[in-house]
Formats: structure tokens, C-alpha cells, sequence
């Protein structure tokens, strides 16, 4: 088995995600990335996930996912079993291959929800392509998806996959999230995925996109980026990459007025309103006009 992995962006939220975390936490570039570094991975994470809100985490993004079923003792090294076990049988790269993430390895066995989120099991062919009774995804690639949960957001009991087609704004959030990791290491407080305590996800996917916008060092409006939130559900976004930095005051301010039953008066900080019902939000996801909001009234 060679240590090239000739990793290439997939379009799989979940394998990008992966591989974003994987580049992001060794500083590397996609052809620079090597078996090592999959291993090291392994390790972190195995050590990661049976840890507090994390193992909770778990049970939402991998179901029935056995080795987390456990006594917390052995949850480590019964997981990080099954990663080795991705990670010595990674087929070979090909010009073609049958997984339907990568298209260039071929798959081993057919993967279920325990493995590969918004799946199903054997038994609900349903969620599968043809009926199948599993996914087709390579062990590489399998491998990657147990990366993602680094670079998801908490919200309201559930997670929320960015994925877009810009490499800047994956590497910005990749490297926010991996902070936040990094964060709860050091301060031994292992709160789990991203969690900023926004239990409305409509409302913490525009604080993602706006942090992404405000934070970022490198310009990427000019690229009309996808940006596509998972939360079970589905959305593109462009409508936020075309404010201006110098008019994120005149937004804030149209922002406010969509909150719903919010005594401004009395309002001291963010957590009095951040997860309040945003008609603004609930608009701009329905393709909804908020040009009302606009006007001064």
C-alpha cells in the first residue's frame, strides 16, 4: 500500500469535510497528505470521541455505531480498532473505481448509517441507490467521514454540515472548528462538536455565514461560492456574499427588525434574542422577498 493517497475534492459533503479536517489539523496540502497523517488522525479522534458531550454527539451523527456502545474504558480502543481496520485496507487508487464518493477505489463492503450519516441500514433500501443494501463507499473514503464530526456545528440537539465549492471558505471554517477542538484539549472540557449555544439552526446558519464572511483573511465573494448547510435538510446560499464589509451595520440592522417577540429595551446580550424566530432568516430560506425590511417604518 503506497503512502500517496492521491486525495482530490469529491463533492461528498462528508468526505470533503473529512479531508478538510484531515489538511486543516497538519497544515498540509491535498497531495502532501499521507497514510501517516491518517494514522495520527485515527488516534485523535479515538481518543476524541468517547470524551463527554463528544460520545452524545456521536450517537446523532453515527448511529448504532458499536465500538461508542461501550463501557467508556474500552470505547477508545475498540474504536480506534475499526479505524485501523479502514485504514490497513485501503484499496489501491485507480483511474475508476465503484465508490460513489472518490469514483477512484473500489469498495470493500457496503456501508450503513452507523458508518455514513443520512444513510440507512440494510433493511431500509429505501435510502439507498437502486434499492442496494448498503453504500458503496471505499474504506478511504469511509475513513474520511469519521473525520467530519470536527468540523461540524451543534445545533439544537443536532449537527450542521458547511460544505461548499470555495476551498477559502472551507479552509476558514475547517480551521475555526479545529480551534475550538484544540480549545477543549487544552482546557480539558470536552464540549463536543462547535457548540456557540444557538439551539435555532436557521439562526446559527447565518452566524456561520457571517462569521465566515467578517473572519475570513482571504476575499472570496467574487467566486459566487455554493453554501450548503446539512441539518437533514438541504440549502444553498449566495444571497450574503454580496454585503460589503462596510455595510455589515445596515444588515445587523435588518436582521434585527425580522426578530420575533424581542423587547429590545430590555435586551442586554446575545443570548437574550440569538434563538428567537427570525422571519428575516425564515424568508431568505423559503426564497421568500425581504425587501419589507428594507424600508424604515
Amino acid at each position: 500500500m503506497t503512502s500517496e493517497l492521491g486525495l482530490k475534492i469529491t463533492g461528498n459533503a462528508f468526505v470533503d469535510s473529512g479531508i478538510y479536517a484531515l489538511k486543516t489539523k497538519f497544515k498540509k496540502d491535498l497531495d502532501e497528505l499521507t497514510i501517516d497523517h491518517l494514522t495520527k488522525m485515527c488516534k485523535l479522534i479515538s481518543k476524541l470521541y468517547p470524551k463527554g458531550q463528544w460520545n452524545n454527539n456521536m450517537y446523532t451523527i453515527f448511529p448504532n455505531l458499536q465500538p461508542l456502545t461501550y463501557k467508556v474504558d474500552s470505547k477508545e480502543e475498540k474504536y480506534l480498532k475499526v479505524l485501523k481496520n479502514l485504514l490497513d485496507n485501503i484499496p489501491p487508487i485507480n483511474d475508476y473505481g465503484d465508490c460513489m464518493a472518490c469514483g477512484r477505489r473500489n469498495t470493500d463492503t457496503q456501508v450503513f448509517k452507523s458508518n455514513v450519516p443520512l444513510t440507512g441500514s440494510g433493511s431500509l433500501k429505501n435510502y439507498f441507490s437502486f434499492a442496494n443494501e448498503g453504500a458503496d463507499y471505499c474504506n478511504l473514503c469511509t475513513l474520511l467521514i469519521q473525520f467530519s464530526p470536527l468540523v461540524m456545528y451543534a445545533s439544537g440537539g443536532k449537527m450542521i454540515l458547511l460544505h461548499s465549492d470555495s476551498s477559502k471558505v472551507m479552509n476558514h471554517w475547517s480551521k475555526k472548528a479545529l480551534k475550538n477542538v484544540t480549545k477543549q484539549k487544552l482546557e480539558n472540557n470536552y464540549t463536543g462538536c462547535f457548540n456557540e449555544g444557538y439551539t435555532n439552526p436557521q439562526n446559527a446558519v447565518f452566524k456561520m455565514i457571517m462569521d465566515i464572511i467578517r473572519e475570513s483573511d482571504e476575499r472570496w465573494a467574487d467566486e459566487y461560492p455554493s453554501l450548503n448547510f446539512y441539518y437533514f435538510t438541504n440549502y444553498v446560499f449566495r444571497f450574503l456574499t454580496y454585503i460589503p464589509p462596510d455595510e455589515y451595520s445596515n444588515w445587523n440592522m435588518i436582521v434585527r427588525k425580522g426578530y420575533v417577540n424581542v423587547d429590545w429595551d430590555k435586551v442586554k446580550e446575545l443570548d437574550d434574542y440569538k434563538n428567537k424566530r427570525n422571519t428575516v432568516y425564515n424568508n431568505l430560506l423559503t426564497n421568500k422577498s425581504i425587501l419589507y425590511y428594507f424600508f424604515t417604518r
